[in-house]
């Protein structure tokens, strides 16, 4: 009788346990993805991973949104099912700064550098900078640039752009940053002024 091995061991473990245990599912998905220890096989690979998402596995809804905003393994880019999924674990976990990193580059990018959903972005980026974590300071100040440039459709508002960097300064950001954009800032309106003079 042929001896089983440690890693087969470990994946028949892995498939008994994958019907309910988000974690067993996902190491599986994940496998089978990348052919650790299986052969590769991507349609068993999307199985498991959306089983472990059917069980609330967050790395899994992370993986997909990925997989859909850059098009992996023949599936092809879909910049709205990556936004649902990354819109998912935003209000799941609401301050990891990747998952709000990922979904304002699409909202503002897309996936032909044209924005996909600009207000969904500003909207967004408003309501973590009202929040106490350490992204917020971030976002307070991109909402500062996109002011000071009007961008996005917002119209250049130069007050505004100089309130938000009040407040990402007063959040921790950094001073030379919120400094160099405060001086343009000034510039911008010393030339504003002359040319309404």
């Amino acid at each position: 009788m042929e001896k089983i091995s440690v890693d087969s061991a470990h994946i028949f473990d892995l498939i008994e346990r994958a019907d309910t245990d988000k974690e067993a599912a996902y190491e599986l998905g994940a496998k089978f993805l990348h052919g650790i220890g299986v052969p590769h096989d991507e349609l068993r690979a999307f199985y498991y991973l959306r089983q472990a998402m059917d069980l609330g596995s967050m790395k899994a809804v992370e993986l997909f949104g990925l997989i859909y905003k850059y098009g992996e393994w023949d599936l092809r880019r879909n910049t709205e099912m990556a936004i649902t999924e990354f819109e998912f674990l935003l209000n799941s976990m609401p301050q990891d700064e990747t998952i709000i990193y990922e979904i304002l580059n699409l909202y503002f990018h897309g996936d032909s550098g044209k924005p996909f959903d600009a207000d969904k972005g500003i909207s967004t980026l408003e309501w973590v900078a009202q929040d106490d974590e350490p992204f917020s300071a971030f976002a307070n100040y991109l909402l500062a640039l996109i002011y000071h440039e009007g961008r996005y459709g917002i119209k250049k508002d130069l007050k505004k752009a100089e309130e938000y960097c009040a407040i990402a300064l007063e959040k921790g950001y950094s001073e030379w940053k919120i400094e160099k954009l405060l001086e343009r800032i000034d510039k911008d309106a010393a030339s504003e002024n002359k040319e309404s003079a």
